[in-house]
């Protein structure tokens, strides 16, 4: 199949004017809210009796709580796995790390859904469009933890 000259000449220009609108109406995609997360986390552990304290790394806000023997901390796992690492490092001298994800716990980070959700709340929001977040919360303990159960809803879902 031959296309003409004029036809072509269409195409590049339905192809150019729609890349500039896409250019135009788009814009950088928003990052997690770290404070608010902190400020969340905080909130959470809080009314559930615990003494909290934020410390900011590089990588991400740690939220660390205290009550009685129990220490633990809590962190913004992101779902591409980028800060697993530094989390681990940042947990090891309170206990292993377990997941938190849409009020779920488990022993490994959810992969597949927290992904595909993040790469489609970032398009969107490149769009101006800002539907709320699910974190995944790193989360370690010391051994006095055992057998409390957190409430982590606050935390399930942000604005941002």
């Amino acid at each position: 199949m031959k296309f003409s000259g004029r036809f072509r000449l269409i195409l590049a220009a339905v192809l150019l004017l729609t890349l500039g609108v896409k250019l135009l109406w788009t814009r950088d995609a928003p990052g997690p809210d770290d404070a608010l997360f902190a400020a969340k986390a905080e909130e959470t552990l809080r009314a559930q009796g615990f003494r909290t304290e934020r410390v900011v790394r590089r990588f991400a806000t740690i939220v660390h709580g205290a009550r009685g023997g129990c220490r633990l901390m809590v962190g913004d796992y992101p779902p591409n796995g980028m800060f697993a690492e530094p989390l681990e490092v940042e947990s090891r001298g309170i206990g292993t790390m377990r997941f938190v994800w849409r009020g779920e716990a488990g022993a490994q980070a959810p992969k597949l859904l927290p992904l595909l959700e993040y790469y489609a709340k970032r398009e969107l929001g490149r769009l101006g469009f800002h539907p709320p977040r699910r974190p995944i919360l790193a989360v370690a303990a010391n051994p006095a933890c055992a057998g409390l159960a957190l409430d982590w809803t606050a935390l399930a879902t942000l604005p941002r």
